[in-house]
């Protein structure tokens, strides 16, 4: 994502703008940006444990937390004429949020509502190589959300996209057709969804850290290629 100047605040916007063409797309281009090339760090002290930084800021220094990148996020969607509203989520309570009594406290996430005509995508820019197909990405149990919208009036509950892919399956075989020599065995495992992104990002840390102890680096506490999923200061 190149243009060519930052977004202007987290809530930029430009009224009436025309629809994007190929919308689902052109959404996609712009959360994959945030999501691999804005690097989630949280520095939960004072008023960043609970106020957004500028929109230009964040990706002026390529790096937030899940509220700054969502922040981000909505500011180019909203610039592009998309209807993208922060969702705050609680990772600890998930469903049993509705349980609760209201509270500004009850929430440790936030993420991206994006509404396209009868479709409502729910975007976290804290995940990372997920791709650019809304429909098929990995989607986390966020359970009810509140969707920080003037017309908000209760909790929205989270549903994985129609049609999006999760689960795992074991293809196992034993080949017997050779009594002279030992048995062969193959096994066979497909992934999809959020389960499948889990195993690639760590087969991408087991690589990062091989690549480092090949060269003699250490490996830090904060990965630079990990995944920031959730924020340790909340969103608050």
């Amino acid at each position: 994502m190149a243009p060519t100047s930052g977004p202007n605040s987290a809530h930029a916007s430009t009224p009436g703008a025309p629809r994007p063409c190929r919308a689902t797309g052109s959404a996609a281009e712009v959360l994959e940006a945030v999501q691999d090339e804005v690097r989630y760090f949280s520095a939960s002290l004072g008023e960043s444990s609970h106020r957004p930084k500028p929109a230009a800021r964040t990706y002026a220094e390529r790096l937030g937390d899940c509220k700054d990148k969502v922040a981000l996020l909505n500011a180019v969607l909203q610039r592009l004429g998309f209807d993208a509203q922060p969702a705050l989520v609680s990772l600890q309570r998930n469903r049993g949020i509705a349980d609760y009594l209201p509270g500004h406290d009850q929430f440790d996430h936030v993420i991206t509502r994006l509404q396209l005509d009868d479709k409502v995508y729910w975007l976290d820019p804290t995940l990372q190589k997920q791709g650019r197909r809304l429909d098929t990405r990995g989607h986390p149990n966020y359970g009810m959300v509140l969707v920080v919208a003037p017309q908000t009036q209760a909790l929205a509950r989270v549903e994985l996209p129609a049609g999006a892919p999760e689960g795992m399956e074991f293809d196992q075989t034993w080949d017997l057709s050779d009594l002279t020599r030992a048995a062969q065995f193959t096994s066979i495992v497909r992934v999809r969804g959020m389960a499948a992104e889990v195993v690639a990002q760590r087969h991408r840390r087991r690589r990062q850290r091989a690549h480092r102890r090949k060269h003699g680096w250490r490996l830090g506490a904060h990965d630079a290629g990990a995944q920031g999923h959730g924020c340790a200061g909340g969103a608050r």
